[in-house]
């Protein structure tokens, strides 16, 4: 009976010993899941912060694309400009010379 008692005795205090253990051990994880869930709200919002700033980036990158063209087509229309200037300016050129080799002849 003695014999009987010491055993559960025994394998009473080795089922705390494990509680504990147990207990123990459902600590850690619940503080390591905390601080993995904490881990994952930051991520979150660091992901958040680029995505905005990434939207940013493309609205920039549009509306630097939509100026570009703008001052292309600027650039081409004073190009056309400046050919027609260059156009009548040697018309110009070629009036005032037969004018010249006209009164030249006159005289």
């Amino acid at each position: 009976f003695f014999q009987k008692v010491t055993e559960l005795e025994g394998n009473l205090h080795s089922s705390r010993e494990k509680e504990s253990e147990s207990h123990a051990h459902a600590r850690s994880l619940n503080l390591q899941a905390h601080a993995l869930t904490q881990r994952l709200h930051e991520v979150e919002s660091e992901l958040q912060d680029i995505d905005r700033s990434r939207l940013q980036a493309e609205a920039r990158a549009d509306m630097l694309a939509k100026e570009a063209e703008e001052a292309e087509q600027k650039v081409r229309s004073l190009c056309g400009k400046l050919r027609e200037s260059e156009h009548a300016k040697a018309q110009a050129q070629s009036r005032l010379a037969f004018l010249e080799l006209e009164s030249k002849a006159e005289t």
